[in-house]
């Protein structure tokens, strides 16, 4: 190769364009030729040149640089190479790798990779490649994955686990959620003793397992219901033969207290209730019974009637209704015309149909029930709240229907919220169905329900004898676990001790629903409460004791004189009758010392002291 060939490809000049390149002689094209690669050469440093003016020495083994965008590894380092120029470089040395990753823990390092402007994160794989994570969420955080994955962004979740120091929380403190949410503790108010495991409300020595403390007359105790759970029934109007459907809820354009002229009929069939007169006119009462209207019906002589007549068999009637007198009398929330009826007849819930069809459930004080009557061609049964109280073979039908005390004067005194009548029988699944869809309108437990059935509270002995039960009815046991009454005392005196020794009935006061009439026991007497009332003591058995208290409280009648009939004279008897006698004096011995007025008999004789001589009376 030529020797005289420019050492620099920057003297190397082409040929000017008026040369004729037709006379330059082949040996000087060749020449000409090799001194411009060997420029070339120098210039790029081909051979791992050391010419530090040489590009390869610049870019050391870059590739896919980008023509234009040629730089030093120092410049690459010290910020000086763009984004869009550093995007050009594909592998890198491991000389400026290391000035990289020098630069890159550097503050502001991140700048000369992504730019301004934007938050950004980056991250290396097991291999070394870094690729950008896109940012989550305001509020998540950065999440590790392990090593084998990614990291990622995730949403904090609140997460205390046992044996976790809570450094804010007071010792005996019960956290809980306050206000929005924030993690809270009062325990002044609520406070845990982890020593003798005892809670404490408003205390924060709680002296027992559980103790409530107060300086203030707020209610102390907790609230605990029974449920019941009914399914749902069909409605009334689902079931073929619907005749009449009174119903409470459904009467419209009346407010509380109204009287209630027309009780429309919302089967249809225009079987209205009615009534003119005023003095006999219920009165329309809202949110009475499981937050349902009533038809309320006094004690005297408010009746309704309507068009319906019921002259044979079958038929079902439904009734819907309760009573606020629970004195033995007779009353009627649903009456026939031919002396049929239903409802609270004689101390008990009666079924009447010529003959009685009752159990001997008592009347309860204001207590929802639902009655049922049902006859067929010689057989007719009662249910009162889904349970059977009886059967007969009696055919007698109603007659025309009507409410309260209506063609016999005997008041209900008490509440009607619904009457449906039909046309036949019911099968037992359909009257099952309709007294459901009672059951849950107005909160009754009947068989069919899902009730609760267990003991509401216990308290008990160390060797798990009752001491005070609550059953599911809320009647109290002492020393019983399965009270019979609303207060069962067993196997025990009961005590009530008055504070001084002269009041007449400070020690005991019962009272009937009226709240006016009842019984008072006090130092050394038992009083009547109310006027003109009566005491009397009788026995519930075939026996008939008496003792009836008169108006001036200084006269008495004993045995049965009958209801509201008073005595008379200090000594008042019933009449004789062909069975026994108003009086009798069993045998004896004359007393040794008798007094004037003192009768006897001796088996043989009767005799009376008068005037202080003993005469002999027979």
């Amino acid at each position: 190769m030529a020797t005289n060939f420019p050492t620099s490809l920057d003297a190397y000049s082409n040929p000017a364009p008026t040369d004729d390149v037709s006379i330059v002689v082949h040996s000087t094209q060749h020449a000409n030729h090799n001194d411009s690669i060997e420029a070339i050469e120098a210039k790029l440093g081909i051979t791992n040149s050391a010419d530090t003016a040489s590009i390869d020495y610049l870019l050391k083994s870059t590739s896919s640089v980008s023509p234009g965008h040629k730089h030093a590894a120092t410049e690459i380092a010290d910020g000086s190479v763009s984004n869009a120029e550093f995007q050009y470089l594909g592998s890198v040395t491991s000389d400026i790798q290391t000035q990289l990753n020098a630069k890159a823990s550097s503050a502001g390092a991140l700048t000369q990779f992504v730019g301004n402007g934007n938050w950004k994160v980056w991250y290396s794989d097991g291999s070394g490649d870094v690729t950008e994570l896109a940012l989550g969420a305001s509020g998540t955080f950065l999440k590790s994955n392990g090593t084998t994955s990614a990291p990622t962004f995730a949403t904090p979740t609140a997460s205390v686990s046992i044996g976790d120091t809570i450094t804010s929380a007071t010792e005996g403190s019960i956290l809980f959620a306050g206000v929005s949410g924030v993690l809270a503790q009062d325990n002044t108010n609520l406070f845990w003793n982890n020593t003798t495991n005892s809670l404490g409300i408003s205390d924060t020595t709680p002296f027992a397992k559980f103790s409530v403390s107060t300086s203030s007359p707020t209610r102390i105790g907790s609230i605990i219901r029974a449920f019941t759970t009914n399914s749902a029934g069909a409605q009334p109007d689902s079931i073929s033969g619907l005749q009449l459907w009174l119903k409470a809820d459904a009467i419209v354009g009346l407010s509380d207290g109204d009287l209630v002229a027309t009780w429309e009929d919302s089967s249809s069939n225009n079987n209205d209730a009615t009534q003119s007169t005023g003095g006999l006119k219920p009165v329309y009462k809202t949110n009475q019974v499981n937050g349902k209207a009533v038809v309320r019906f006094d004690n005297s002589d408010d009746a309704m009637a309507t068009p319906l007549s019921i002259s044979a068999v079958p038929f079902t009637i439904f009734a819907v209704y309760r009573t606020n007198d629970v004195t033995v009398r007779n009353a009627r929330a649903v009456a026939g015309s031919n002396n049929w009826l239903l409802g609270p007849y004689g101390g008990v819930y009666l079924f009447f149909n010529g003959a009685s069809v009752n159990n001997s459930t008592a009347l309860g004080y204001n207590q929802t029930k639902i009655h049922v009557a049902t006859q067929a061609t010689g057989d007719a049964e009662g249910f009162l709240n889904g349970t059977s109280t009886g059967t007969n073979a009696n055919n007698n039908a109603p007659g025309t229907i009507g409410l309260g005390a209506y063609t016999h004067g005997q008041p209900l005194s008490g509440d009607i919220m619904e009457v449906i009548i039909y046309d036949s029988s019911l099968s037992d699944a359909d009257r099952i169905s309709v007294e459901q869809y009672l059951a849950t309108k107005y909160g009754v437990v009947i068989p069919s329900s899902t009730a609760q059935t267990s003991n509401l509270q216990e308290w008990r002995a160390s060797d798990d004898a009752p001491v005070v039960i609550i059953d599911a009815n809320g009647q109290l046991g002492v020393n019983t676990a399965s009270p019979l009454a609303r207060l069962h005392v067993d196997n025990g005196l009961t005590y009530l001790r008055s504070s001084d020794n002269t009041a007449a009935t400070n020690i005991l006061s019962a009272y009937a629903a009226n709240l006016t009439q009842g019984i008072g026991i006090g130092y050394g007497e038992v009083r009547a409460l109310g006027s003109d009332q009566q005491i009397i003591i009788s026995s519930t058995g075939s026996g008939n004791v008496r003792i009836v208290a008169g108006s001036s409280g200084d006269i008495v009648g004993i045995g049965s004189l009958g209801i509201n009939n008073f005595p008379t004279a200090y000594g008042d008897f019933p009449a004789s009758t062909t069975s026994r006698a108003s009086f009798r004096i069993r045998d004896g011995t004359a007393p040794s010392s008798p007094n004037d007025g003192d009768i006897w008999q001796d088996g043989t004789h009767i005799y009376c002291r008068i005037g202080g001589a003993t005469k002999q009376l027979d």
